[in-house]
Parts: structure tokens; C-alpha cells; sequence
């Protein structure tokens, strides 16, 4: 399979995970679902790929625990996100890391976003306010208070995608994977305390969304984007990780048979054609192609 196939492969994982996480929030709080999961995948990753885990390696280690903390901010706001919006909406706004990476990259670049992106920042715009218009005013309760944390750690992943493609990795994947995953357990479980009375009921849907999350989506997607994202350019991989929304929206309706209003089916149309707007060829943005096979 090609990095492009694979790093698809992560991205259908992570679009299975929205509905998974979003049920199981009925009965955990939050960030100790996050330290759970974490948890559970940082022995997981040292059971499955030990010979290939390179503990003394002060330099990878340093490199992990940078990545691990951007890591546990975005699935930080992920999860507190997904307890007051619905894991469709999860999925799109999480999506609109796509649009971040190329406007980071103008403002690190020091120069103006191409003319195809300031149009798909426009329709992603558009997409947000008809899907939820309090979000754009500033609302901070309800689903628009979701719907801005799910933003928030939208603009984190992409810091991620950015620096990801900055950090050599060569020989070094599993060790990576390994730091940054026990980096986010430490520092959720490091959060804990703050939290108060925490929420925890072992349910059957509690217990599949650590797996499934804890195992696949955590230690097996996270690895397959350390080991196949610097073979393609950040912003094509940006464009596969589009498909993300699409899988969760799948997911939410076989899994929980939630349906998007109509609203939130054109504010996702929207949203999606400006992710995919960003991507245009630069050289011909009348052509419409959009680079994600070849």
C-alpha cells in the first residue's frame, strides 16, 4: 500500500472514533476518558512493538513529549467538545484542520494565503454559521460551546500535521509513538485533580471506545501518520484527512443512526468544499483537481 493509502486507512479509523467517544461520554468525564485511553494504549504500544521502542534515546524523547503535548491539547478539546455537540458535527469542524495548516504556513511564511484559500476559508465560514450561526456570535453555551472547542482543536492539529512534517522520524517511528502517547496520559492524569467528582460507570459502550480507541486509533492510526505523513507534502496529506468527516458522519448513522438536519447537511457541504478548495493545483485553480490519489 502507498503512504497515501495508508494514512487513509488512519483517517477512516478516526472517523469510527466520534460516535464510539460520543456515547461512551455518558458515563465518563471527559479528560479522565482521555487519560484512560491514553492510558491504555502507552503499555499497549511497549506490548506490541518493544523491539522496536528505543527508550534511551534522550533526543526522541524531548521530540515525543513536544508532539505529546500539542497531542493531548487537541484531543483535549475534542473530547470536552464532543459532550455537548454531536459526533457528526465533531467530525466537520474537527476536519477544518485542513484550512489551518495552509493559513499557519502564510503567517510562518510571511506572505499572503493564495487566492483559492482565502475562497475556501469563505465557504468554510459560511459552513460554520449554517450550522450553527451562534457559534459566529459568539454564543457560550449548548452545542455552539462544543462546536468552538471542537474548533479550537481543529487549529491544534494542525500545529501537529505542521510540525510532524518538520520532525525526522526515520528509525524512530514506534519511539515517537510511544512518548507522545504516554506524554497525553501523564498530562491528562496530571489534570484529574481539577476536575472535582469524577464521572466513571463501566458500560459496554465505555469499555469499546477504550479499546477500539485505546488500540487502533490511538497506537495503530498515530503510528501509520508518523510513519507515512513525511512521505507526501503536509498539504496533501491535509486533503486526505478531508475524508475524516465523511467516515464520521457513516459512523454516526450506522452506529448510533444519527441523521444531519438539513441545515447541518448544507453547513457540512460547505465546510467540505472549502476543505477541498484548499487544495486546489496552485498552478490552475480552474481545473478543479483536487490532489489526493497519484
Amino acid at each position: 500500500m502507498t503512504a497515501t493509502r495508508w494514512l487513509l486507512l488512519a483517517t477512516l479509523i478516526w472517523g469510527a472514533t466520534f460516535t464510539l467517544i460520543h456515547k461512551a461520554l455518558a458515563s465518563v468525564d471527559p479528560v479522565l476518558f482521555v487519560a484512560l485511553r491514553f492510558g491504555l494504549a502507552a503499555p499497549l504500544t511497549l506490548l506490541f512493538f518493544h523491539r522496536r521502542v528505543r527508550l534511551g534515546s534522550l533526543l526522541q524523547l524531548g521530540r515525543g513529549v513536544l508532539l505529546g503535548t500539542v497531542l493531548f491539547l487537541g484531543y483535549l478539546l475534542q473530547t470536552l467538545g464532543l459532550v455537548h455537540t454531536s459526533a457528526s458535527r465533531s467530525g466537520f469542524f474537527t476536519s477544518l484542520a485542513v484550512l489551518f495548516v495552509p493559513m499557519i504556513l502564510a503567517v510562518l511564511e510571511r506572505r499572503r494565503p493564495r487566492g483559492g484559500v482565502i475562497l475556501s476559508v469563505a465557504l468554510a465560514l459560511a459552513g460554520l454559521w449554517v450550522m450553527n450561526p451562534g457559534i459566529l456570535e459568539g454564543a457560550g453555551s449548548g452545542t455552539a460551546l462544543g462546536d468552538a472547542l471542537t474548533i479550537g482543536c481543529a487549529f491544534v492539529f494542525a500545529v501537529q500535521i505542521l510540525l510532524m512534517d518538520r520532525t525526522p522520524t526515520a528509525g524512530h517511528t514506534w519511539t515517537l509513538t510511544f512518548w507522545q502517547v504516554l506524554t497525553v496520559a501523564v498530562l491528562a492524569t496530571a489534570c484529574l485533580p481539577f476536575r472535582g467528582p469524577l464521572q466513571l460507570e463501566w458500560t459496554l459502550d465505555l469499555v469499546l471506545a477504550l479499546l477500539i480507541c485505546g488500540l487502533l486509533a490511538t497506537v495503530l492510526a498515530l503510528a501509520l501518520q508518523i510513519r507515512f505523513q513525511r512521505e507526501i507534502a503536509p498539504e496533501k496529506a491535509a486533503v486526505i484527512y478531508t475524508m475524516e468527516p465523511v467516515f464520521a458522519v457513516l459512523f454516526a448513522w450506522l452506529l448510533a443512526g444519527e441523521h444531519l438536519s438539513t441545515r447541518e447537511a448544507l453547513g457540512g457541504l460547505l465546510i467540505l468544499g472549502g476543505l477541498l478548495g484548499a487544495e486546489l493545483d496552485r498552478a490552475r485553480l480552474s481545473a478543479l483537481r483536487v490532489w489526493l490519489f497519484g
